[in-house]
């Protein structure tokens, strides 16, 4: 029967990356394989973007409230006698 192991493979990378934040994804591999996990390169990218997306992103703030059909109408109509005024006044 198979041992299971003490660490996971993204809790190393995660370990890793703390000690060595620049690293890349190939250093990441060799370094682990060294402690003997073994560890392919595509895991090691896609635990890093996994990571990265879910704590380095900003978080998006909810536009405000939509404007109604009515708004848009009188944005259009102060535009538009702008426009005259301006056209008017040349």
């Amino acid at each position: 029967m198979a041992t299971k192991q003490a660490v996971s493979k993204t809790r190393a990378v995660r370990d890793y990356l703390d000690a060595h934040p620049g690293a890349g994804c190939r250093a990441i591999a060799t370094a682990l394989e060294k402690r003997g996990i073994k560890i392919t390169l595509g895991h090691v990218a896609t635990i890093k973007a996994v990571m990265y997306e879910t704590t380095a992103l900003p978080s998006v703030e909810k536009p405000a409230d939509s404007l109604t059909l009515d708004q848009i109408k009188m944005i259009g109509q102060a535009i538009r006698r702008i426009r005259s005024r301006k056209a008017a006044n040349t």
